[in-house]
C-alpha cells in the first residue's frame, strides 16, 4: 500500500504565510479534498504535492521517501494538470487523462 504524507508543512508566498503546520496522510483508495477561500493555499499545496513548489518547512514523503530530495524522480511519476492548463471541458475526466498521457508520451498507460 502506498502512503503520501505531509508533515508540519509551511508555505510562504511573497511575505505572507499561506499555511503552517499542515499535516495529512493519504493511502491507496483515499482522496484529499481541499476546501478554502481564494488565497487559502489549495493550489500551493497541490503544487507542493506535485513537486513543483518546495515547502519552506516540513516534509512531503511518498512511501517514506522524502520527495523534496529527488524532485525530478517524483515529478516523473506524476502529471500535474492545474486549472490553467487547458483542461478540456467537453471531455470526461478519463478522456482528459488520456489526452494528457498522450501529450506526455505515456501512450500505453490506461
Amino acid at each position: 500500500m502506498s502512503v503520501f504524507n505531509g508533515d508540519h508543512l509551511l508555505c510562504i508566498r511573497g511575505e505572507r504565510v499561506v499555511f503552517s503546520d499542515l499535516k495529512f496522510e493519504i493511502t491507496d483508495g483515499q482522496c484529499l479534498t481541499l476546501i478554502g477561500h481564494n488565497g487559502a493555499g489549495k493550489s500551493s499545496l497541490l503544487r507542493m504535492m506535485g513537486g513543483l513548489l518546495h515547502p519552506r518547512a516540513g516534509t512531503l514523503s511518498w512511501d517514506d521517501q522524502d520527495i523534496t530530495k529527488e524532485m525530478d524522480e517524483h515529478r516523473a511519476q506524476l502529471h500535474y494538470v492545474g486549472h490553467h492548463d487547458a483542461v478540456k471541458p467537453v471531455l470526461s475526466v478519463e478522456e482528459n487523462l488520456h489526452f494528457w498521457a498522450h501529450i506526455r508520451g505515456d501512450k500505453d498507460k490506461k
